[in-house]
């Protein structure tokens, strides 16, 4: 049976911390999409991109109101609607 060092040790307390974070890393990007100018946003990655290959990134995505697949990353200072440039205003909103 094989050693085990306190560097031994220490790697593989690195990896079963790390392991959690790995599993569910996801993120949330806001989409525009110019055909119905909304703005949506889309998981990205996470455990649902091991299983659904297309979830791995914003590209390939369709627009969740209409289904276009014309759907752009968000700069978030251009309105969706006018396309004039937005002011940041302090004011969020926070939805689940």
């Amino acid at each position: 049976e094989p050693q085990m060092t306190d560097d031994t040790i220490s790697r593989q307390a690195a990896i079963d911390l790390a392991l959690p974070i790995c599993l569910f890393r996801q993120q949330i990007s806001a989409m525009f999409c110019p055909d119905c100018h909304t703005i949506q946003n889309i998981v990205v990655g996470g455990i649902i991109a091991d299983v659904a290959p297309s979830f791995r990134s914003e590209v390939g995505r369709l627009c969740l109101r209409c289904g276009s697949a014309d759907i752009k990353i968000w700069d978030k200072r251009t309105c969706p609607r006018c396309h004039g440039n937005m002011e940041d205003t302090g004011e969020q909103e926070f939805w689940t």
